[in-house]
């Protein structure tokens, strides 16, 4: 039977179980990308094992390579071997050791405030408003 002539349709509506699968539909694809952020971070955390070995060796070689004085530097000059004809040169005195590059008595906390903390005057109080006039 054909439906009448002054029916009008009703316009079908979404239903509350359709809005809660989709919710849950995009809640599922939240949860997917913030997983996959955390395993990306990890990734980026955790530096590959073709990377860290040569890593180690560069700062085994860097603590080997120290001086005293704090800096890095190369590897000390070995003595030339003096020809046996050569006259004996009496020793200069060695140069002074150089200046290390930072200068570690600034980097020392101090102990105690040092300089005094001045409070600032404090401005005198505004006389209140007479409210008689």
């Amino acid at each position: 039977m054909p439906p009448a002539a002054d029916e009008t349709p009703v316009p079908k509506q979404s239903s509350p179980t359709q809005v809660g699968e989709w919710f849950w539909r995009f809640l599922a694809v939240v949860m997917l990308v913030i997983v996959g952020w955390v395993v990306w971070i990890a990734i980026q955390i955790s530096p590959p094992d073709l990377i860290l070995p040569a890593a180690f060796e560069a700062a085994a070689q860097g603590r080997a390579t120290r001086n005293s004085g704090g800096a890095i530097g190369g590897v000390a000059p070995q003595p030339v071997a003096a020809a046996v004809e050569a006259p004996a040169v009496p020793a200069a005195p060695p140069p002074p050791p150089a200046e290390p590059p930072v200068n570690l008595d600034k980097l020392r906390l101090a102990e105690s405030i040092e300089t005094p903390i001045f409070e600032r005057p404090r401005r005198a109080a505004r006389p209140a408003p007479d409210a008689a006039q």
